[in-house]
């Protein structure tokens, strides 16, 4: 099969053996492919401000409206199980309203993972890095309008 990872629910599956049938009667050329050469941006930002970053945000989504998202998300009929498998947010969500963990349990737990989560994209990148994609780093703490003409200038360095 295409991806190991298409075994995780029965609809996954079915599609990964739809695929395997079809390129099991068709012909797979992989030069009708065309090559690309992306640019790739990333937004930096010191370890510090990451981390504060993360944790506001995370207090401003649990403040306004996130665990009421997941609370109708129930009361529609996701079963606790079915959440936990959408990401972290919604697996700890799910842990609260369920009562499971307190409030601080949730914020601290979740504040943690996402934590952990962020340094694992950034290990991530080094490694895109190591194996030969450029990713252009902008700085955080740019105005947009910086941002912008900094992704627009690498946009026409790239045309030219």
């Amino acid at each position: 099969m295409h991806n190991r990872s298409d075994l995780d629910t029965t609809k996954r599956a079915i599609r990964a053996i739809e695929i395997a049938e079809y390129y099991s009667r068709n012909e797979y050329k992989q030069d009708d492919i065309p090559k690309m050469n992306p640019i790739v941006f990333g937004i930096l930002y010191d370890r510090d401000t990451r981390r504060a970053r993360i944790t506001e945000r995370l207090r401003h989504r649990l403040e306004n409206g996130m665990i009421d998202e997941v609370k109708n998300l129930i009361d529609s009929g996701i079963s606790h199980e079915n959440l936990e498998y959408y990401g972290l947010e919604y697996k700890f969500l799910s842990w609260y309203l369920s009562g499971k963990i307190s409030y601080n349990e949730l914020f601290t737990q979740l504040n943690t993972a996402i934590h952990r989560f962020s340094k694992r994209q950034m290990t991530w990148f080094r490694k895109m890095e190591k194996g030969g994609i450029k990713i252009h780093w902008i700085d955080g703490k740019l105005g947009m309008e910086e941002k912008i003409a900094i992704i627009q200038n690498e946009v026409q360095k790239k045309r030219s």
